[in-house]
């Protein structure tokens, strides 16, 4: 393509050019494309170097073909010394495989492959042996395979499930039926088969046709990656079900004579792996790392560790550094370390591997399996923790997080000569730090006088324990903490060597002994500690408005915004200030980002220029000038009148514009706390909140003190209907569901489709997905905006559940807030308490 030309070429033939003057476009590039169309085809795309030199090699072995050979034979070069070949041995049972066992038990067939007529939302690869749910975060459920074999006597038809995603409800529904894959019209789900006769284990049922016929003592939706599920038709003509290789006791008699092997993916499950064939043991993951198999092996290990009956300590101190801790270490890739650590909480492993902590300290140091117990426990403790928020939470309910304390409490900010001391108290700190990056273990943390229990480490020797500390506290401290959070000039000026450090490096990301750190994860650490006025007199002497600028320069959105954040907070003094507009490219580089194509960016670095342009009189005391009116404010209103909505509904006196001009002339913080325990929220800059009527319940419930603050965005059509109910009523045309969740006529076996999904940050609930862009016409200007509405809410603290993002993002959404934990959901009757409807305008080009 690069000479305008489109050849082909099979194995080492190359076959010629058979497009010339192709187009080029930059808007819309060629792209490479392949097609299979008949099944049990799976194909394979490669780069292989530029055309011009890829066929030159072409011409080039074509020729050394057709010359007879002159060369006499080469034997193999020995080996290398520095490297050894595989061991080779007996082929042994894979450890994802069944086992054998006894009556009660069955090892699967290998003779089963998928049939790729299937469900609209489900793909099957890999020669039919897997299954995989296309866009699984978007689409819940239409994820139903069959086999292409009917089910032979005595032969188990099993899958293992190799991924799931963290939304939805449910795993997998496996079963028998007597409609081919060829004459099938495939229901959303299997428990809505009408044709035929179908046999189903759906939860803890087994059904027929839909109809429940008995129950089980174990349910599907505990299944986690790994598990496996299977049906078996015997010769005595019943069907068995079995849950990884275990009969599960209860069978159906008397079968029709012809019976297919069906599957139902929904929910959560995402891929699924016939066992017993070749594609069982092949990667789900692209980058070659089997991670189906590492979590298997997670699995195995943490149930030896639940079951306590081992006398072994070492033995299975090696294994969780084998299995745990050594697949963290082998892969570069963030996502699969979530992933495992994701699936480490989804088992259990943050209370039993603290359970074993506690079983190796009372060994003590000096012993072998004490010694190595605490240092690989903490390890994968320390790692785990940074790569997963989830993981993060399990430590914070486990009692891990009061035994690191206990730890600091014993040895103190001096144990830096001996090394292994030194070991235990920078690991503690650490754990500390990246735990209390979870929302939820903050207030753990406080109960557990975290505060004052770190604080004597900010005076220790070494600087990587202190800083790690003053991190930590930065994080659970509150706004007027941060403001007595004095760190040591030696401490501030180590942060911000490793801030230039960082902005040398191509992936802004600086390595010490105590790991690796990002730019952006030290500018957030400066920015917290730049509140403190001391703090602040030191970052400015060691030039720290420089390298925030270089960040605004260098750095992702993310990072550009954090960079602004920390200047707009120095620009509030009248000497940072003057440093801001005396840097060289400052005032430039914020107007060009003022101008940015992101929002959050824009804004941040408008909020810095507004704050520069004040006349500040004293420190910290801005001549700030109230504004009377605003025109988006107006335009906001207008929106509101366009919907028809009663004014009953509406209380003015709460109403309050977030435009930046408005937010930065009321001198608001960013984010909030509030609620007990008390929880963070974001300020919904750039929306203008229209006050709502609150029910009386509100004052009674003391709602505004005591529950959570969050945001629902909801389509501009579905506002009258809430504000109708008076209240958050669940089901129908109400707050719970959008396209993107489960309602009564679209939901797996079982479902409680009554949810309400919210989020501490408007940018989460105000995206795309859940706020559904709607065209507006204002009526004077004739100007076209493109509107959104979002539902400013109280949440009862006791009443829902955080989850991870389930849009696709790949960038962080918020920076106050993870991904991991940035999407709330409750079903709880009377949890919700709305206050405000924020409207958003962006003027159409």
């Amino acid at each position: 393509m690069d000479n305008l030309t489109l050849s082909f070429a099979t194995g080492n033939t190359h076959l010629g050019v058979a497009f010339r003057n192709l187009p080029r476009d930059r808007e819309k590039p060629l792209c490479p494309c392949a097609s299979a169309v008949y099944g049990n085809c799976d194909i394979k795309m490669r780069y292989m170097g530029r055309g011009d030199a890829f066929i030159a090699k072409l011409e080039e072995s074509k020729e050394k073909a057709s010359r007879p050979s002159t060369s006499p034979a080469v034997k193999p070069s020995p080996q290398s010394p520095g490297r050894k070949s595989p061991l080779q041995s007996p082929r042994t049972t894979s450890p994802t495989q069944a086992p054998s066992f006894s009556n009660d038990s069955a090892n699967s067939s290998e003779s089963y492959k998928f049939s790729h007529n299937c469900g609209d939302n489900i793909a099957v690869m890999h020669g039919g042996k897997k299954a995989r749910r296309i866009d699984a975060l978007q689409n819940l459920n239409h994820g139903v395979v069959m086999t292409v074999q009917p089910l032979k006597d005595d032969e188990l038809f099993e899958v293992r499930l190799d991924s799931k995603v963290p939304k939805w409800f449910g795993t997998l529904d496996i079963g028998a039926t007597t409609v081919s894959p060829e004459g099938l019209e495939f229901p959303p789900s299997m428990d809505r088969f009408r044709q035929g006769v179908t046999f189903a284990l759906c939860e803890n049922k087994i059904l027929k046709n839909g109809n429940e016929m008995t129950e089980i003592s174990k349910d599907l939706n505990d299944l986690t990656v790994g598990d496996r599920v299977g049906v078996m038709r015997k010769l005595d003509n019943s069907l068995h079900f079995f849950i990884n290789g275990i009969n599960v006791g209860k069978q159906v008699k008397t079968l029709p004579p012809v019976l297919y092997g069906v599957v139902d993916v929904f929910g959560q499950a995402e891929e699924v792996t016939i066992t017993g064939g070749t594609a069982e043991t092949q990667s789900s993951n692209q980058d070659g790392v089997d991670s189906v198999s590492v979590m298997v092996r997670m699995n195995n290990i943490i149930d030896i560790i639940k079951d306590g009956k081992f006398n072994d300590l070492l033995f299975v101190v090696r294994k969780v550094a084998k299995d745990i801790l050594e697949p963290f270490s082998e892969t570069d890739d963030r996502q699969l370390r979530i992933k495992y650590g994701d699936h480490l909480s989804d088992i259990g492993a943050p209370m039993y591997l603290t359970m074993l902590l506690r079983r190796v300290m009372d060994m003590g140091m000096e012993t072998q399996a004490g010694g190595l117990g605490m240092c690989v426990i903490r390890s994968v403790f320390w790692n785990y923790a940074d790569a997963s928020l989830k993981m993060a939470r399990g430590l914070g309910r486990s009692g891990a997080l009061n035994i690191m304390l206990n730890d600091l409490d014993t040895f103190g900010p001096y144990s830096s000569i001996d090394e292994k001391k030194k070991f235990l108290v920078f690991s503690t700190m650490s754990i500390l730090h990246n735990c209390s990056k979870a929302a939820e273990n903050r207030q753990i943390l406080l109960n557990l006088r975290a505060i004052e229990r770190i604080s004597p480490f900010l005076k220790a020797d070494d600087v990587e324990i202190v800083m790690a500390a003053i991190l930590t506290l930065a994080h659970i401290s509150s706004d007027d903490q941060k403001k007595r959070l004095e760190a040591e000039s030696r401490v501030i000026g180590y942060l911000i060597g490793m801030l230039r450090d960082a902005l040398n490096q191509s992936d802004l990301r600086v390595r010490s002994d105590g790991g690796t750190w990002s730019a952006q994860e030290i500018a957030e650490g400066l920015g917290n500690l730049v509140v403190n006025e001391k703090n602040m007199e030191v970052m400015l002497e060691r030039d720290v408005v420089s390298l925030m600028i270089s960040l605004l320069a260098k750095g992702g959105d993310t990072e550009k915004e954090c960079a602004a954040n920390t200047l707009w907070i120095i620009a509030k003094t009248s000497k940072g200030k003057a440093k801001i507009k005396e840097t060289a490219a400052a005032t430039e580089e914020l107007t060009r980002l003022s101008k940015s194509s992101n929002q959050s960016v824009q804004a941040a670095a408008k909020r810095v220029l507004l704050k520069l342009k004040e006349t500040t009189y004293t420190q910290g005391a801005a001549n700030k000038q109230p504004r009377t009116r605003c025109d988006y404010q107006e335009k906001c209103r207008t929106f509101k009148s366009s919907l028809k909505l009663s004014d009953e509904f509406f209380n003015p006196k709460f109403d309050i514009c977030y435009c930046t001009e408005c937010h930065a002339a009321r001198g608001d913080n960013l984010y909030y706390t509030r609620g007990q325990p008390a929880k963070d929220y974001g300020i919904p800059i750039g929306w203008c909140r229209l006050g709502l009527m609150v029910n009386p319940r509100a004052k009674a419930l003391d709602v505004f003190n005591k529950w959570h603050v969050a945001f629902h965005g909801t389509r501009v059509e579905s506002v009258n209907a809430i504000l109708e109910e008076g209240d958050v009523a669940l089901g129908g045309k109400k707050l719970s569901e959008e396209d993107e969740h489960f309602n009564d006529d679209r939901k797996p076996t079982g479902f409680d489709t009554k949810q309400i999904f919210v989020s501490p940050s408007v940018r989460y609930s105000g995206g795309d997905s859940y706020a559904k862009p709607k065209s507006f016409t204002h009526p004077s200007t004739n100007k076209t905006y493109t509107a959104k509405a979002v539902l400013q809410l109280c949440i009862n603290p006791d009443s829902y559940q955080v989850g991870p993002q389930t849009i696709g993002a790949t960038a962080e959404i918020d920076p106050k807030f993870s991904n991991q934990e940035i999407e709330w959901s409750t079903k709880e009757r009377g949890s919700i308490i709305l206050y405000g409807l924020l409207v958003k305008l962006d003027e159409e080009n």
